[in-house]
C-alpha cells in the first residue's frame, strides 16, 4: 500500500510541474526549438517514425527522431 501511495504522490507531483497551462502541448525539438498546438480536441498519432498532432484547425507533423526529453 506504501508503494502504490508513493508511486501516485510522485505522479501528482510531477504532472503539476510539466503543465502550467493545458492550452498547448509544447514539443521540444532536438536542436532545442519548441513547438506547439492547441489541446482542444487533439488527436494524435504515430505512422512512418513521425508524430502527427491535429486539432481541427492545426496539424503539426514532428520525426521521432527530431524530439528530445527534457
Amino acid at each position: 500500500m506504501k508503494k502504490i501511495l508513493l508511486i501516485f504522490t510522485i505522479l501528482i507531483c510531477s504532472l503539476q510541474t510539466m503543465a502550467d497551462d493545458y492550452t498547448q502541448l509544447v514539443f521540444k525539438n532536438s536542436d532545442g526549438s519548441l513547438s506547439s498546438i492547441a489541446s482542444m480536441g487533439l488527436s494524435i498519432t504515430f505512422d512512418g517514425g513521425k508524430l502527427t498532432a491535429v486539432n481541427g484547425d492545426e496539424r503539426l507533423v514532428i520525426d521521432l527522431d527530431d524530439l528530445t526529453i527534457s
